[in-house]
């Protein structure tokens, strides 16, 4: 077989378009002593595949991968339907005994603290009311602001229609110009 038979064979080899007896005549002719030195980087190749499909695995390999396999499964932790319920009625059972304990000192509290004079709780109406007041002056005065800066925002729509309308308007009357 001469260097350009075997050429051909390779570009064939590598676009994955050869038949296994194509593949043979390669391997066979790479299996000889005297290789041409330009082809010498494709011996090793072909040598490689020709050694890989003499190697063959025992039948203790297998079983070696199914052994890992299984004593690396990990196995779901089973699921106690009992003690799932007993743990979650102790959980409730203290979070009603705190809040309780919570809401019967709240309770507590306000009562000592209403004993103070309606004169005080008249006062404390008063300074809200009049806080709240202040805060709503406040946004009032934004909501103005806003309001001129909603009245800009229409003339500039107005002034992008009176672009729009200039852009065709120049279109209709001088069809020759580009647009750049």
């Amino acid at each position: 077989m001469n260097t350009k038979e075997i050429y051909g064979l390779i570009k064939k080899y590598f676009d994955g378009e050869t038949t296994l007896e194509e593949e043979q005549q390669l391997r066979t002719f790479f299996s000889q002593e005297d290789v041409p030195e330009e082809l010498v980087a494709f011996k090793e190749l072909f040598g490689y595949y020709h050694a890989s499909a003499e190697e063959s695995l025992d039948d203790t390999f297998e079983k070696s991968i199914m052994a890992q396999i299984e004593k690396d499964v990990i196995k779901p932790i089973g699921f106690n339907r009992k003690k799932m319920y007993s743990i979650m009625g102790i959980a409730a059972g203290i979070l009603i005994l705190i809040g309780v304990l919570f809401y019967t000192d709240f309770f507590q509290s306000f009562q000592t603290d209403s004993s103070g004079s309606d004169a005080e709780s008249e006062m404390a109406y008063l300074q809200t009311k009049q806080a709240l007041l202040l805060i709503s002056t406040s946004l009032n005065k934004g909501l103005d602001q806003a309001s001129k800066l909603s009245a800009f925002n229409k003339g500039v729509e107005h002034m992008n229609k009176l672009s729009a309308f200039y852009q065709c308007e120049t279109k209709v009357l001088h069809p020759n110009t580009l647009d750049k």
